[in-house]
């Protein structure tokens, strides 16, 4: 191995560094054309599709053109170049080759995939002449760059024949380049051999000379038969490389498995929960993490010839481990860890880790995941399309679907997979469960051409929210800020009425007169998401008699809350309570989700509105909003921490995980002992003990005998409910 990096890429490294930038610039290249650009970095070529990604395969793997080729070798390396992908692109179906899959064929410019996702991707490899063997998105990439490149649902496996195989999620071989804001979920890596060894890494197989920063593998199955890594199979970073010292930071690996085994009896084989194997090196990481990560060389032919380890699998030639700031947990290893200190699995859900690793990581569900982590929305926009296909006239009650969506909308910083996979899930279900009611279609108006502010900085449009009489109307009054907004944005009506006067009805309808879906915020605000037209808001007041405050003698108000509805006197008793009111003066919204923010207002509204004392240091909760108190209340009190140090996320759904999760903590977080009866609930969930105790103090039931559902977004009807019997009620 080190004779032949020594003998192909240390002459690279001279090339490289000796010839003129502007040369690369010619006229009358051969390069395809791609969708746009010219290949500088100011005009980036334009990867826009799959085709344009086969095509740059194509060139660089057939030795590309002269005009391209940094050295004088020929190899159509694109040194000095930059390439943009412009969306996502789905590989379904394709029998993918790597991009430079050679030490002679090799990629050297700069990929930026824009935070985009390469997705359903199967690739068997590639051979050169010798039978060195790679796979990737990447084959080899030399002294160039990717960045912002996230793969998903990758099936990548190469056999070398007589030589090394080198396989991974990113790149095969990474040699004095660097990979920046990348990950690589939900894929399996493998490299095989028939009589030498191999590397299998979620984001690289080899390494020498890398250089990687916010990178991270989630769900990954890492098989190798020698080297195997969560992160890298293989570091070797001798100095006769030329390419300098691999360095890793701001980097994390979380739930993968990395299996390394052989029945050779002189096979080595090495697992390890960040790098397989350190040949010569020093593993010089800082400010990362392993955490669940199943580590096995079971099947293995000799047991001297086998290791695992959290940091390295094992450590060769005099290597060490000199790591800043590092933690693990959860992993069937605690060999080579370094100096890094163990977490225990409630310190990685609870935010502990998170805010020890700072500003490059944000809270997901149980680990910290990169901040630059994307999530694929296709699944929900997918479910939206057809959703909005429908025609809602022809429905007795569309709500419950607007519901879904308003949900969909307000979690789109949310960037967990499965959440976004489980709120398109639920957009589907509203669909399925739509009672239909035959009528005549409705004329679709034109719709309302957009506004611009004089004062807009940006280039997104935003369009007017138009009040009936302007703030004064017949017996109060109604405010709307802005008055102006983008689409997606977060609008606030305040509806105040006269002496004598109740809320009579509110409702704001699009270009189309579809409602538009209410949230209450308290104390006459109430919430809703622009859409992509202008809106119209309708506000009545009604005489106080008309509408009494409901009690246990008198009617109930709301006509969407049913007389059997499981929840009925919970509404009631939150309404008598001032905790909440309802969406409208005749409905309550028990369907529709609860955000952090209203979330924790019912707790400290619940807990008599206590005053806070401490200060409010998220950035997106404003001085004097509805929630603010109860914010700083909750964060003071160990009930909410922010879902990083600066925000809140006040308009985040929330899971009934986090809710059992909340209502523990407001109760001091009590001792309880037993294990959870529901089968989605395990010892080792950050919110085990919160459902446990809520299951165990009659607070819930489940969803069902054996689910909680703690995925699930949590109702206003359950979240009152809770409350409910909290209080004993």
């Amino acid at each position: 191995m080190k004779k032949r990096l020594f003998s192909v890429l240390t002459a690279l490294a001279l090339c490289l560094t000796l010839l003129p930038m502007a040369a690369l610039a010619e006229e009358g290249n051969s390069s395809p054309t791609y969708s746009g650009g010219s290949g500088m970095e100011e005009d980036p070529w334009l990867i826009s599709s799959k085709e344009d990604l086969i095509a740059l395969a194509a060139f660089v793997n057939s030795g590309g053109a002269e005009e391209f080729d940094t050295t004088d070798s020929g190899v159509g390396n694109y040194h000095g170049y930059y390439f943009e992908q412009t969306q996502d692109i789905d590989l379904t179906d394709i029998a993918w080759d790597p991009i430079g899959y050679s030490g002679s064929h090799y990629f050297a410019g700069n990929y930026n995939g824009n935070g985009h996702i390469i997705k359903n991707v199967t690739s068997t490899g590639k051979q050169d002449e010798e039978g060195y063997a790679t796979a990737g998105i990447f084959g080899w990439v030399a002294f160039g760059s990717v960045s912002n490149l996230n793969v998903k649902n990758a099936d990548f496996s190469a056999t070398g024949e007589g030589n090394y195989s080198y396989v991974g999620g990113i790149a095969s071989v990474c040699y004095g380049a660097s990979i920046t804001n990348c990950s690589v979920k939900d894929s399996k890596i493998e490299s095989k051999r028939d009589n030498n060894n191999n590397c299998a890494g979620s984001i690289v197989g080899y390494s020498t000379g890398g250089t990687f920063v916010k990178c991270g593998a989630e769900h990954d199955q890492v098989k190798t038969m020698a080297y195997g890594g969560g992160f890298v199979g293989e570091i070797d970073d001798d100095p006769d490389y030329s390419a300098g010292d691999s360095t890793f930071t701001d980097c994390m690996v979380a739930n993968c498995s990395v299996t390394a085994v052989t029945s050779d009896v002189q096979g080595l084989s090495y697992a390890g929960g960040f790098v397989g194997e350190m040949t010569d090196s020093t593993l010089t990481i800082k400010n990362c993490y392993v955490f669940n990560v199943a580590l096995s060389t079971d099947g293995t032919a000799v047991p001297g010839l086998k290791a695992t380890g959290i940091f390295a699998g094992n450590l060769w030639g005099g290597s060490t481990i000199a790591d800043t700031n590092c933690f693990y947990g959860k992993c069937t290893s605690t060999e080579n860890a370094g100096t890094a200190t163990e977490k225990t699995e409630a310190e990685f859900a609870d935010g502990t880790v998170k805010e020890a690793l700072g500003d490059s990581f944000v809270q997901g569900p149980g680990y910290p995941i990169l901040a630059s982590s994307p999530a694929d929305y296709s699944v929900v926009d997918a479910a939206i399309a057809k959703a909005n296909a429908l025609n809602k006239s022809d429905y007795q009650d569309f709500s419950t679907v607007e519901a879904a969506i308003s949900a969909v909308v307000r979690g789109k910083n949310i960037t967990e997979q499965d959440k976004v996979d489980a709120m398109a899930k639920a957009i589907e279900d509203a669909i399925a469960t739509l009672a239909e009611k035959p009528s005549e279609p409705i004329p679709t108006p034109t719709p309302t051409p957009a506004v611009r502010d004089d004062d807009d900085d940006d280039d997104d449009p935003s369009y007017p929210v138009t009040v009936p009489g302007g703030s004064s109307v017949a017996n109060g009054s109604i405010q709307v800020t802005p008055r102006n907004a983008e689409k997606g944005s977060r609008v606030t009506i305040t509806v105040a009425p006269d002496p004598g006067y109740v809320l009579g009805s509110l409702s704001v309808t699009d270009y189309k007169g579809n409602a538009l879906t209410l949230t209450d915020a308290g104390d006459g605000k109430y919430t809703f998401l622009m859409p992509g037209s202008a809106v119209k808001t309708s506000v009545s007041f009604v005489p106080e008699a008309v509408t009494p405050a409901p009690g246990p003698d008198q009617a109930f108000p709301f006509a969407d809350v049913k007389a059997d509805a499981y929840y009925r006197e919970a509404v009631r008793w939150a309404v008598d309570e001032g905790i909440t009111s309802g969406t409208s003066a005749t409905t309550f919204g028990p369907d529709l989700p609860c955000d952090r923010g209203q979330i924790v207002t019912f707790l400290w509204r619940a807990a008599g509105s206590p005053t806070p004392t401490g200060a409010l240091t998220f950035t997106d909760v404003a001085e004097g909003s509805y929630c603010a108190d109860a914010v700083r209340w909750a964060a003071e009190n160990g009930i909410a921490s922010g879902t990083s140090k600066e925000t809140f996320s006040p308009d985040l759904p929330c899971t009934r995980a986090q809710m059992a999760a909340f209502l523990y903590r407001s109760q001091k977080s009590p001792a309880v002992s037993g294990v959870s009866s529901f089968t989605d609930v395990s010892a080792g969930d950050y919110f085990h003990d919160a459902v446990l105790w809520a299951a165990q103090n009659g607070i819930t039931s489940g969803i069902s005998a054996a689910a909680y559902g703690p995925d699930a977004l949590c109702t206003r009807a359950q979240m009152v409910m809770f409350l409910y019997r909290l209080m004993g009620k």
